[in-house]
């Protein structure tokens, strides 16, 4: 028998999992309790930061794990509208149920308590509802993008990756560092949301994975 199950994802899978527990938990208790944070002895506000380090690895892990199994593959027309079909469909009508749900019990909770500030209620209620359409999104772009990448040496993916990691993450780290400096207005106008943004920077670092590019580089670079 052939064996087709990938230990190391598994692994990594069963961590993504973790690690979005533990960020719900501990973002739980210090969003509850945001109005005494001031007061946090310093161990807990390290504790904090670490918490929110480690909790926001989960959905990259997951959204990786994905496009390493699925970027890599032939799409037709047939094989793409199957895709939807098997990946897409269930998805979008379970998000739609969800949303009339939570939309009728912040009606209800509003109309039995005008102390609920109905922003503060929307935004518990429908605070984790970000991720249905970012994955709803990648499934529908994924044939597209898995037919164009074919066209592309993967050392050419990869400089295209770190111009939009460098936007992604390295100029807004630079504008908000001048920022706590009191030098405003320090910023970079630029729009990723025709890649996908740093989801799509992701979904990009699963291909790469699946194609084994990080093995030519040496460990202390890649660090």
């Amino acid at each position: 028998m052939t064996k087709t199950r990938i230990e190391w994802i598994d692994l990594v899978r069963a961590i993504a999992i973790l690690t979005v527990l533990f960020v719900h938990s501990s973002d739980g208790i210090y969003i509850i309790q945001s109005d005494a944070l001031m007061n946090f002895g310093t161990y807990s506000r390290i504790f904090q930061y670490i918490s929110l380090f480690i909790g926001r690895i989960g959905v990259p892990f997951f959204l990786m794990i994905s496009d390493y199994l699925l970027l890599d593959r032939h799409y037709d027309d047939e094989k793409t509208q199957k895709f939807w079909k098997n990946n897409c469909k269930n998805l979008i009508i379970i998000t739609v149920i969800w949303t009339i749900i939570y939309v009728i019990c912040l009606q209800f909770v509003e109309f039995n308590s005008a102390s609920i500030n109905p922003v503060e209620g929307g935004n518990l209620l429908f605070s984790h509802m970000w991720y249905m359409p970012m994955i709803i999104g990648m499934y529908l772009s994924i044939p597209f993008v898995a037919a164009a990448l074919k066209q592309f040496n993967v050392k050419v993916i990869y400089s295209a990756m770190i111009v939009f990691a460098v936007l992604a993450f390295l100029v807004p780290f630079i504008s908000l560092l001048f920022d706590m400096q009191g030098i405003h207005g320090v910023t970079v106008q630029f729009c990723l949301g025709f890649s996908g943004g740093v989801y799509g920077i992701y979904i990009i670092l699963g291909y790469l994975v699946k194609k084994d590019f990080f093995k030519r580089i040496r460990h202390n670079s890649l660090v």
